[in-house]
């Protein structure tokens, strides 16, 4: 609904059927489970029904039903459509926040999470070219792509906390962003700390995944920027305890790549690493 206007949408055959699938699949029963495809036409019939409600006028249906109708008798509207035009130039005049606005439509248009996961596969790919060779010419490049993958990560978080006067704990697309984050901030921090780039590699994977996930499947991870949900909305611990422990995930999931990535070295060597290899004891630290 975002790109494509009203009338296309709801000219398309494609998005009925799937419509239909769901209206079926949920007629069947609440163990049917229904195609996430089908979930989100069904959300954008939707919107669609609401929005042309709207510019009819069905929508306000403030005309109470005639003397002598029965009690449940449902209002009616005063079938005044509203002129769209007019709603959009009185909607510029109105006292909005025009910088979130202009913040919005700059986070819809250059996507910084896709460009945070782009970062960080060429870092991966320079640092695994450079290895341990501290002295290599592509290590800094590596090591400044991965910097800019958590820059652009923390500013698109910034964004979304700014846009939706929220913390990012809303659904499991922020949840898996968050993951994400983690992972990425304390292999940045480790490897700075201990200078190892084994951090940043072993990182690469869990943050590139998670963020090809996020950005490539917005019909079961939704990207949208929902209110918060009421139980969170005047929780301050509650909140604080959702974004600490989604944390201590990306700081899980980093260990656990560290770990396959020193059994891959082991197995390729042929023989157990020893207690006082330089990767075991980053995985204890």
């Amino acid at each position: 609904t975002r790109h494509f206007p009203p009338r296309l949408l709801a000219t398309q055959p494609q998005l009925a059927d799937l419509t239909r699938q769901a209206d079926a699949a949920r007629a069947s029963g609440p163990q049917t489970e229904i195609p996430p495809l089908a979930l989100a036409a069904q959300t954008v019939s939707l919107r669609l029904r609401i929005f042309s409600s709207l510019i009819s006028g069905d929508a306000f249906r403030v005309v109470p039903p005639s003397s002598g109708s029965p009690a449940e008798a449902p209002w009616s509207t005063t079938r005044s459509p509203i002129d769209l035009p007019d709603l959009l130039e009185a909607q510029k005049r109105a006292d909005l926040p025009s910088t979130k606005i202009q913040l919005e439509v700059a986070y819809l248009k250059y996507h910084p999470f896709r460009l945070a996961w782009i970062a960080w596969l060429l870092s991966a790919f320079l640092l695994l070219i450079a290895g341990q060779n501290l002295k290599h010419s592509l290590l800094p490049w590596g090591k400044t792509l991965a910097y800019l993958g958590l820059l652009l990560l923390i500013i698109g978080f910034a964004a979304r906390v700014y846009i939706a006067g929220r913390p990012p704990v809303t659904n499991m697309y922020e949840s898996i962003l968050w993951v994400a984050f983690g992972a990425g901030l304390f292999a940045v921090i480790f490897s700075i700390r201990h200078r190892s780039n084994l951090y940043l590699i072993a990182a690469s994977p869990i943050i590139i995944l998670s963020l090809i996930a996020s950005d490539l499947q917005p019909a079961v991870l939704d990207p949208s920027l929902n209110p918060l949900v009421p139980v969170l909305r005047s929780n301050f611990w509650l909140t604080t305890h959702v974004l600490t422990i989604t944390l201590s995930y990306g700081a899980f999931a980093l260990a656990a790549a560290l770990a396959h990535f020193l059994i891959l070295t082991s197995i390729r060597k042929k023989s157990p690493l020893a207690n006082d290899d330089p990767g075991v004891l980053h995985l204890y630290r």
